[in-house]
């Protein structure tokens, strides 16, 4: 992870991505929503603090580098049997092929 995404990679957990990677697809469909005509003619004001307050180039960069780079599935465990309230997060090997997980 590197270029829009700043820190060290060492201090950034698989939820904190997932849930960047959220908040990422969120302001990027505000903005969408934003720019959609029929917002611009009914709440032109709000339409205007979305068009320009979010930088649609950044998140679209920092969106292409951390989508699905993290993978949740359901794991089994003595507690939880047959996998339904137990998660796990793992990077996903498709992304970077040179991570073993």
């Amino acid at each position: 992870l590197g270029g829009a995404l700043t820190g060290s990679v060492a201090s950034i957990g698989l939820e904190e991505i997932l849930q960047a990677d959220h908040v990422v697809k969120r302001l990027l469909e505000t903005r969408d929503w934003a720019s959609d005509p029929i917002t611009v003619r009914l709440a032109p004001g709000l339409s205007e603090i979305g068009r320009t307050g979010i930088d649609e180039g950044v998140l679209r960069e920092l969106r292409g580098e951390i989508a699905d780079v993290v993978r949740v599935g359901r794991r089994r465990t003595v507690a939880d049997p047959r996998g339904t309230g137990t998660y796990s997060f793992r990077i996903n090997s498709d992304k970077f092929p040179h991570v073993k997980v």
